[in-house]
């Protein structure tokens, strides 16, 4: 189960899986998780930290290792491949023009990262010029940023492949039987709009035109890439993001070895009720004997509640032209502001600009 170690040392073995951040998910690259608990004689595994492990279920990197009663038992605190983005992002390494698709294909093959090459939401779109990015910025920064534009998060999966995810209705994981549940009875209201703002300034950029009665959201603040364009690159967001509903449920069952986040589930309370969901969370635990027994793991599937954002849509920007308009615009990368105030009339247009640089 994992190489360099004998299996009959293996006490306990837990994977987290989690695509959820501070009940975000656009965007989000988590650190995943491991926890290894190993016999330890001869202190035969205590010089492990900072090494990689292979196990069946991919790749760890060994972060820390903690003594259980004394050196008899050791417990070893892995992420999985998400570390190798931990170092500073060197833009002299990337020369555009670059598609985001490209751009994040060639980050990964400089850190010696295997990719899933499939599109996503403005995968094509072609950056003429790199954004601003920050010198401090990380290699995860980037990828999280190049994520956002596309309304996806970042996952690695069991074989080590980087992906931009999204929630997927044709793999569907159906539990009958389950030994712990917690659920809410109804879905969440679908997603039928999409904004691009800006922080707390109310210079936002919404989709579809026609706002909707009820407007059950995602927002996405502050993304350099959409800021070039945002017009155009918001309708891909909402085709990906219109109608997403779940519930939110937490539950523990046998099994379920290969089960993905991001996929479908369906099960029943118990009263029978038929609830439908997607994954958002999964820890797998090993629970001891035949490792390669599915009835030997124990699978806790969770969806949480996601952060529901209040938009001010009289301030919000659609498609259409609105007959004034008020924009802030921020070149960081030249070091200039400039406001943009604008009245659009049917015979003619009447604007006025401020342009703020570092020595004016």
């Amino acid at each position: 189960m994992i190489e360099n170690i004998d299996s009959k040392d293996i006490l306990t073995f837990e994977i987290e899986k989690n695509a959820e951040e501070e009940k975000k998910i656009v965007g989000t690259f988590n650190k995943n998780s491991t926890k290894i608990e190993l016999l330890n004689p001869e202190n035969k595994y205590s010089n492990l930290k900072g090494t990689y492990l292979n196990t069946t279920k991919g790749t760890f990197f060994v972060d820390n290792i903690e003594p259980i009663q004394g050196d008899i038992k050791i417990r070893l605190n892995c992420f999985d491949l998400t570390q190798k983005f931990e170092g500073y992002y060197d833009k002299t390494k990337y020369q555009f023009p670059l598609s985001l698709k490209e751009w994040r294909n060639a980050i990964c093959t400089e850190l010696d990262v295997e990719y899933d090459d499939s599109d996503f939401p403005n995968s094509d779109y072609v950056l003429q010029d790199s954004p601003y990015i920050d010198d401090k910025a990380k290699n995860k920064d980037v990828i999280k940023m190049i994520a956002r534009a596309g309304l996806s998060w970042v996952m690695f999966d069991y074989n080590d492949i980087l992906k931009f995810q999204w929630f997927d209705d044709t793999k569907s994981n159906e539990i009958e039987d389950w030994f712990e549940l917690k659920t809410e009875d109804a879905e969440s209201e679908p997603v039928n709009i999409v904004v691009i703002g800006r922080g707390d300034v109310e210079d936002n950029v919404i989709y579809p035109e026609i706002e909707p009665d009820n407007p059950k959201e995602i927002r996405i603040d502050d993304n350099e890439i959409l800021d070039i364009d945002r017009k155009s690159m918001i309708i891909p967001l909402y085709n990906r993001a219109k109608n997403f509903k779940y519930t939110i449920f937490s539950m523990k069952t046998s099994g379920r070895f290969n089960a993905k986040v991001g996929e479908s589930i369906e099960y029943k309370d118990m009263y029978l009720n038929t609830h439908k969901s997607y994954i958002m969370s999964h820890t797998l635990s090993y629970s001891g004997g035949d490792f390669t027994r599915e009835s030997n793991w124990i699978s806790k599937f969770e969806a949480v509640e996601l952060d529901e954002t209040n938009t001010n849509y009289k301030f919000a920007e659609s498609i259409e032209e609105k007959t004034n308009r008020t924009e802030r615009l921020a070149n960081k990368l030249d070091g200039m502001i400039v406001d943009l105030v604008e009245e659009v009339g049917t015979l003619n247009d009447e604007n006025s600009n401020i342009i703020k640089t570092i020595n004016s």
